[in-house]
């Protein structure tokens, strides 16, 4: 060690070493929180990833055995070959009118029939014999119109198809059809007026939707740009009743499929890199029996494709279909919301447990250095008086100075009835840190009050002093405890101050005030007051308290739960307890 440095320097240094150790030990709420969450958090998405793989799993299951009955029957059922269905029927009819007729109709049908299978959210790509796409899946409106059929045939209407010739009005179309959602859409009608015909095409002016046959919206389209020299205007398709609804006969004219719109909580989704992916297939040629292919390019993606050969009148076609489903689309919600939920309650619950441990662990470290300057407090304050009557007692054996023996004895005695003193509230402080049980009744504190007055009168009039009492005031308490604290706070004022000054006691029904006049303590000192061994003037001596006074005021007060302050201004220190 250097010898320039003193002892007390050293001291100095190591209790300031040590002060900034234990001030680095402190632990934060955030610190608890973060250490008891960050665990939870992980073991709770843990749990959730779990969770989510078996419903995914399971999803996969269901989807595989779907894909297969969805695109068999899909596929299945295009044969116009054999004439199965009414559209073969119709190439059947179209014939009639011209082979070169018949072969436009037949790819007209053969793409109305792809889109059709976008209600199955089923994409297709059509080739012709040297494997050139034709057409694809497209965002397309078709409209059936046309008369019931006579009375001898079937029930039903007779209809000629149409196909929406303008791509912006087909987007606009597909948009509001996105808003009307498909498992209402029993209710709802959508209908077209203002029309106009060209060959296999049509451009409305309206579309009307309607619900429960009352139109709740229209919307209408600019055809001032547009050539129509062509078209022929189909007049009066929809006709309205007195009561604002559209005649049902009107109605069953009409028949309107829209395909490729939108639909985010169904899961109706336009895909167009699917689509270009699709037709980059391997192209099989002759190949004539459909098969299904399973691909998982991705975690979230199922691939089901198929391929067919198909012959119309003398020329063949080829369709590839293909679906592309998102199984995690099906989970996605319970899962964010899972998560959602995993991370408030995670966030919640550990702050609850955290601000637990934090309050107990405070209340500890508390303790601790309440009892570290409790010990080091007591061990000054019995040193000095161990001191004196160490000293005493030497001069008494060795019986120097003969005439001061009485002196000697007198200090002997004086000290040790401090320390008497001391150790008797050091034992009281300790009862009542242990108290577990308050023995509480309604008290009046005006006569509690004028019992401790009563008590302490011999030293108010030794010092002169004045003590007043004012008001009237209830606690709910316990008499005993709260008969000390006001005894205590009542020596304290009188003990402290100079003579000739007053003591104020004021009750109320919402405080109790002790003021004691012509003392003031600093106001960096006044929350110190509350500390074992803290006493308001340092230049008294040890004889005039031990500074455990207001300590065990504090303890009482606390084991109460009763508020309270010191306030010194204007020459006087003033006690409040909140009743």
């Amino acid at each position: 060690m250097n010898n320039l440095e003193s002892g007390k320097e050293w001291k100095k240094r190591g209790r300031n070493k040590r002060k900034g150790a234990e001030n680095t030990k402190k632990k934060s709420l955030l610190s608890f929180w973060l250490g008891i969450w960050v665990p939870l958090f992980v073991i709770v998405m843990l749990a959730i990833g779990a969770g989510t793989g078996v419903a995914y799993s399971n999803v996969m299951v269901e989807l595989s055995e779907e894909f297969g009955d969805c695109v068999e029957e899909t596929i299945i059922r295009i044969d116009w070959e054999h004439g199965t269905d009414e559209v073969g029927k119709a190439y059947q009819k179209e014939l009639k009118k011209g082979k070169e007729n018949a072969e436009e109709f037949a790819v007209y049908a053969l793409e109305a029939r792809i889109n059709y299978l976008w209600k199955n959210r089923v994409y297709g790509v059509l080739y012709d014999e040297k494997g050139n796409v034709i057409t694809t899946t497209n965002k397309s409106v078709y409209m059936g119109y046309g008369t019931k059929k006579d009375q001898n045939e079937e029930e039903g209407v007779e209809r000629t198809w149409y196909k929406c010739g303008d791509k912006e009005i087909v987007e606009k179309i597909c948009q509001v059809r996105g808003k009307y959602k498909q498992s209402a859409m029993d209710a709802f009608g959508v209908k077209f007026d203002d029309v106009y015909i060209k060959g296999r095409t049509f451009l409305p002016g309206k579309m009307v939707i309607l619900k429960d046959n009352m139109p709740i919206e229209t919307v209408s389209f600019s055809l001032e740009n547009k050539e129509l020299s062509d078209y022929d205007h189909m007049e009066d398709i929809l006709k309205e009743n007195k009561d604002g609804t559209i005649e049902e006969e009107s109605q069953d004219k009409m028949y309107v499929a829209v395909y490729g719109y939108e639909d985010s909580e169904l899961g109706y989704f336009w895909d167009e890199e699917y689509l270009a992916s699709l037709k980059k297939v391997e192209f099989l040629g002759e190949e004539e029996t459909y098969y299904y292919g399973y691909a998982q390019p991705a975690f979230n993606e199922l691939d089901v494709q198929s391929y067919q050969k198909i012959t119309v009148g003398e020329k063949d076609y080829y369709v590839r279909l293909g679906r592309m489903y998102q199984p995690f689309t099906l989970i996605k919600e319970d899962v964010f919301a899972a998560i959602g939920i995993g991370t408030i309650f995670t966030m919640l619950f550990a702050l609850a447990v955290a601000a637990n441990f934090h309050r107990i662990y405070k209340k500890e470290r508390m303790l601790q250095e309440r009892q570290r300057d409790f010990s080091n407090a007591l061990a000054h304050d019995l040193k000095t008086p161990m001191m004196v009557i160490s000293g005493y007692a030497e001069n008494l054996a060795e019986q120097t100075h003969p005439e001061k023996q009485a002196h000697y004895i007198e200090g002997i005695q004086s000290n040790i009835s401090y320390m008497n003193e001391l150790v008797g509230q050091i034992l009281e402080l300790a009862k009542i840190d242990h108290e577990t049980e308050l023995r509480k009744e309604q008290i009046n504190l005006r006569g509690l009050v004028e019992k401790v007055v009563t008590m302490h009168e011999k030293m108010a009039e030794e010092k002169q002093m004045e003590v007043q009492v004012t008001g009237e005031a209830n606690v709910y308490a316990d008499g005993g405890y709260m008969e000390r604290v006001l005894a205590n706070l009542l020596k304290n004022a009188l003990e402290f101050s100079p003579e000739h000054q007053s003591v104020f006691i004021k009750l109320s029904q919402t405080n109790v005030e002790i003021t004691n006049t012509g003392v003031e303590i600093s106001r960096e000192k006044l929350e110190d007051m509350w500390k074992p061994f803290v006493k308001g003037d340092k230049s008294r001596s040890r004889e005039s308290g031990h500074g455990l006074g207001l300590a065990i005021v504090k303890q009482i007060l606390d084991m109460h739960g009763l508020g309270y302050e010191m306030t010194s201004e204007n020459g006087a220190v003033t006690v409040r307890i909140f009743i």
